[in-house]
């Protein structure tokens, strides 16, 4: 049975996790919902193996909230230094 969309944790340290981020950051030109940050996290940890999931079949996936919080709490790191703003669940680079 495949299921429609699994939570995935990831296995970053959060210096891991703010490196990805900032990588994500230099790739974008001007606003990016805080979906893309995630996905792009997600990518990448199913490549490098630093994912916990079950076995099973999936179509669709998506990080796990405790992951979502701490990537929130990287972007509201860079919202303080002034490099993104925040619009809601949308960023844009000043």
């Amino acid at each position: 049975m495949i299921a429609n969309c699994i939570t995935i944790s990831v296995a970053y340290s959060d210096l891991e996790l703010r490196n990805l981020v900032e990588e994500f950051l230099v790739q974008q030109k001007s606003t990016f919902a805080l979906k893309s940050v995630c996905s792009f996290i997600l990518n990448w940890a199913l490549e490098d193996g630093k994912v916990f999931f079950s076995d099973s079949k999936f179509e669709d996936y998506k990080l796990d909230n405790h992951d979502e919080q701490r990537v929130k709490c990287v972007l509201e790191s860079i919202v303080r230094d002034g490099r993104i703003a925040d619009l809601g669940d949308i960023y844009c680079k000043c």
